[in-house]
């Protein structure tokens, strides 16, 4: 992700105060790229408290419809269903997704996403305020098509916010880049279910989702601010191919393509660690309520330790090696979550996990982001992200099925064992070397 990407046929002309490095496609102000803080480029500053404050409006929104779909009494099928409803857009939603990235101006896109995004959100939190404990059928759809339409907009909103960091921070800072969006939302992925409880129980769930159409007023805002651009030019886009994301995995990028599948592993087995930690926590090592959010407090604080590490990695073979140590250490930490004797050391392997799960993806999003021309970034991204969702969903599906026929520990041991083994098999067959862009 560290070399220049001399593609020449990328997005359309630059514009701004200066133009970035690589194909002449992107507008902004970055400048100085040689040396010091990543957090120089005030649009990069820009973009990752923009992203942290609508993330952590979406861990409101999350837990506060989470608690409705509860005292409504939808059940565990109701609030599986209701989990699905959310990850699938990103999944079904891949292809057009990256195509809206890769063919609209950067700006306009993200600006339009998050005022109709807020929208949304507002019509959720309007159903969840109104909708009581039993709500009607009606009620219940509304619910859920709200749900599912933030989410699209999610599915459309994130690559393209991604695919611009190259453009802000430049080709050799790629890594530093990912790392500082990621470590930002990552604080508010720890922050999060924290500010949503005492929301909740302070006033109620639809004022926490309101909340969330707040934050994405101010992601318009801060989506408007931003001074790079990717400006797309018609007719190329026209010319690539609709699954150019994930032809550069399948065809062009074998390397990519293996990291790919340490990707999915890691995530569909954090995911299955996700489901039966509760179980493990609450029954087996009596932490309490108190006990448990401290271990996911962990888990999530490892996540941000490890994006930080990753930044670090500054050149192609050193996040090759990254991904395979973040794999590795993924899955042993779930692994050794499976036989922790209580809940201090539950949280400790679990931080482990998160580590390696923060390393892995900071690390795969920087090689993936610059062995790649400019005009299809945003169809990578959006192909990276409808596979961990993918992931996702099938940790979901996974690990309540896992849980019941082998026990909470039984469910981590199979996860990490299945982390692990991937993570050999990419070590065995993948050589880090000099990164090429994909043609």
């Amino acid at each position: 992700m560290k070399q220049t990407l001399n593609d020449s046929s990328g997005l359309g002309a630059a514009t701004g105060p200066a133009s970035a490095t690589g194909p002449a496609s992107a507008t902004g102000p970055a400048t100085g790229r040689g040396s010091g803080s990543v957090w120089r480029h005030r649009d990069l500053r820009v973009i990752a408290a923009g992203r942290a404050g609508s993330l952590l409006g979406d861990e409101l929104a999350i837990v506060a419809t989470l608690l409705f779909a509860h005292a409504a009494g939808w059940g565990p099928a109701g609030v599986c269903g209701l989990l699905v409803v959310a990850a699938l857009p990103a999944v079904v939603g891949a292809v057009p997704a990256g195509r809206c990235a890769d063919r609209f101006d950067s700006r306009s896109l993200l600006v339009t996403t998050a005022l109709v995004q807020a929208v949304c959100a507002g019509i959720l939190a309007a159903l969840v305020a109104t909708g009581g404990r039993h709500p009607g059928l009606l009620a219940t759809i509304g619910v859920l098509a709200a749900v599912f339409a933030v989410n699209a907009g999610q599915a459309v909103a994130g690559p393209a916010w991604l695919a611009l960091v190259p453009a802000v921070v430049g080709a050799e800072a790629i890594g530093e880049g990912v790392s500082a969006v990621q470590l930002a939302t990552q604080i508010s992925a720890v922050c999060g279910p924290a500010v949503a409880g005492v929301v909740v129980g302070t006033w109620s769930a639809g004022a926490a989702i309101a909340l969330d159409a707040l934050s994405f007023l101010a992601l318009a805002v801060a989506a408007a601010a931003v001074r790079t651009r990717r400006v797309p030019s018609p007719e190329q886009a026209r010319r690539e191919r609709a699954r150019a994301g994930f032809d550069l995995f399948l065809r062009e990028d074998r390397a990519l393509g293996r990291l790919l599948l340490g990707l999915l592993a890691v995530t569909l087995s954090a995911q299955v660690a996700a489901v039966v930690t509760v179980f493990l926590a609450e029954d087996e090592l009596h932490a309490g309520a108190r006990g448990y959010g401290l271990v996911m407090a962990a888990a999530a604080a490892g996540v941000g330790l490890g994006a930080v590490a990753a930044g670090r990695a500054r050149s192609s073979r050193a996040q090759v090696w990254g991904a395979l140590a973040g794999t590795a250490a993924a899955g042993l930490g779930v692994l050794l979550a499976a036989g922790a004797p209580d809940a201090l050391l539950l949280g400790a392997f679990l931080a482990l996990g998160g580590a390696g799960n923060g390393m892995l993806v900071v690390c795969f999003h920087a090689l993936a982001l610059g062995r790649i021309p400019d005009r299809v970034r945003g169809r990578v991204v959006a192909a990276i992200v409808g596979t961990m969702q993918a992931a996702t969903l099938g940790g979901l599906l996974l690990g309540g099925s896992v849980a019941r026929a082998c026990g909470p520990r039984g469910a981590l041991l199979l996860a990490g064992v299945l982390a692990l083994g991937v993570s050999g098999l990419i070590a065995l067959t993948t050589r880090p070397g000099p990164a090429q862009a994909a043609r």
